[in-house]
């Protein structure tokens, strides 16, 4: 087996637990995580939800592939049909092994038995005397915890494992790296580019209404209904677009990190509102504070990548924006 005495879980980072543990394998690897989110701002929007949390899409690109770049490599095996001693060859070899789990079948947590989502934790090893494996339990964590192994067999839906391919260090060109959010965010679709999506949302919030938000979800913590989880990962996605800057040393661009700023809090007072009139089981939905501050973001997004735009064609120097 593999020593992991080094490995440690970024547990503090802005992310869910899929992106959290992948975060955690590439510090690992390589020492760095960070070009993990080269992609990880975008939002696309379903035309045809009738609530907020199924209009609302999350477009943030695939870190598997960002981490593949980086020299990591990547396996992915669906646990149906997998034969006991294939899993456990592969837990000796690469361990600790990614298991995805459907939260719904996961009876230690708060949603078993009550909503389907993707959960998922470690493999450590395995105790053959007693059929057991060691885990870390995501989200929040709980180290050390411990799942039979007919559990892992009848539940367990994909495992992933992770190396380091030993790949010659990867030149960091700041510009190929963010040139492709660039464009994403000008490129139009159905309805034109991401600020104009944005603004489209910004036309529909007084249609929705709390009731249709948590409709399936009344009884789990409000962060787990849709609409939130969204929000949650939009806001998150800002936070982390900051560590790519920092790991592409763009400290010198002060606007361009006001601007990630400003966009960052006005997606958490959006979360924060909407969550708050969830909890306290408010019958308006709180449109105005969510239009407001929608209106913010899409004026200092358009700004930021404006200033992106310029770093790409001209360099750091004398960019200044008009605010």
């Amino acid at each position: 087996m593999r020593d992991t005495s080094d490995f440690r879980l970024l547990d503090d980072l802005p992310s869910d637990c899929f992106d959290m543990l992948v975060a955690s394998f590439a510090k690992w690897l390589t020492n760095e995580y960070r070009f993990l989110y080269a992609e990880c701002l975008g939002i696309k929007v379903n035309m045809e939800g009738s609530t907020l949390g199924d209009i609302l899409l999350i477009d943030k690109g695939d870190i598997l592939e960002n981490a593949n770049r980086h020299g990591i490599a990547v396996q992915i095996q669906w646990l149906n049909g997998l034969e006991n001693e294939k899993l456990l060859d592969l837990l000796s070899q690469r361990n600790p092994l990614m298991l995805e789990l459907d939260e719904y079948n996961c009876y230690w947590r708060k949603n078993y038995k009550r909503i389907h989502r993707c959960h998922f934790i470690l493999l450590h090893r395995i105790d053959l005397r007693e059929s057991v494996f060691i885990c870390t339990d995501t989200y929040p964590t709980q180290q050390h915890f411990i799942l039979p192994l007919d559990f892992i067999i009848q539940y367990g839906l994909r495992v992933l494992s992770f190396w380091n391919k030993e790949a010659p260090p990867q030149e960091i060109n700041p510009c190929a790296i963010l040139q492709p959010l660039i464009l994403k965010y000008y490129r139009k679709d159905d309805i034109g580019t991401a600020a104009d999506r944005l603004n489209w949302l910004i036309d529909q919030i007084p249609n929705f209404n709390i009731s249709n938000e948590v409709k399936g979800y009344q009884d789990v913590d409000a962060i787990y209904i849709p609409v939130i989880w969204k929000l949650k990962n939009i806001q998150w996605s800002y936070k982390q677009f900051q560590y790519l800057l920092d790991f592409l040393d763009m400290k010198q661009t002060a606007n361009l990190h006001d601007y990630l700023l400003r966009v960052s809090k006005y997606w958490e007072i959006i979360t924060n509102s909407l969550t708050l009139s969830i909890i306290r089981k408010e019958e308006i939905f709180p449109s105005g504070t969510i239009q407001e501050n929608l209106r913010k973001v899409v004026y200092n997004e358009e700004r930021m990548f404006e200033a992106l735009r310029h770093i790409c064609e001209y360099g750091y120097c004398n960019y200044y924006s008009g605010v």
